[in-house]
């Protein structure tokens, strides 16, 4: 799939050049980013990209993460009534992935599940960046933690048990 996003400088959906690039990527599926965090106003945002047969919209609810992002990821849920798939992501790690899912309504979540660490180079050529910044570190990398992504599943199963309704023989 694809994952793209493009606004207005008055905060709205570029309408012209989102379909052009949706056009672009069919037959993939296509994921409108979070752009969507930046737009001036959420309704009307996800009814453009809806009318733009955008498959799924990444969202941390306007918010700096999704778990803060709550209130406007259950309301984008409930507006897209099946239309589009709403995917809650933004800083969702074991402690929030069971209260985000559990509150808005989210079936789809996107996590980042990762630590940074050192680098195992031994030589490091100290004073020279390979990126724009000095800011960076060469020597550090991040990689995907599978007990992360396991805790994070586990918690969102966990509070999924919790929320079922008791069972009729119960």
């Amino acid at each position: 799939g694809v994952v793209l996003g493009a606004l207005e400088i008055d905060g709205r959906v570029d309408l012209d050049r989102t379909r052009r690039l949706v056009a672009a990527a069919r037959p993939m599926a296509v994921t409108f980013h979070r752009a969507f965090d930046l737009t001036r106003d959420p309704v009307e945002a996800l009814e453009a990209i809806i009318g733009l047969g955008i498959d799924r919209v990444l969202t941390a609810g306007q918010a700096a993460t999704a778990e803060a992002g709550i209130p406007v990821i259950r309301q984008a849920v409930a507006q897209a009534a099946g239309r589009i798939v709403v995917l809650a992501g933004g800083g969702i790690d074991e402690a929030s992935a069971s209260r985000v899912v559990a509150e808005t309504g989210v079936r789809e979540i996107h996590v980042r599940g990762s630590r940074a660490g050192s680098s195992p180079m031994q030589f490091r050529r100290e004073g020279v960046f390979m990126g724009k910044s000095h800011q960076l570190d060469e020597y550090r990398r991040v990689e995907t933690e599978a007990a992360r992504i396991r805790g994070i599943l586990e918690a969102v199963r966990a509070g999924r048990a919790s929320a079922a309704p008791p069972s009729a023989g119960a």
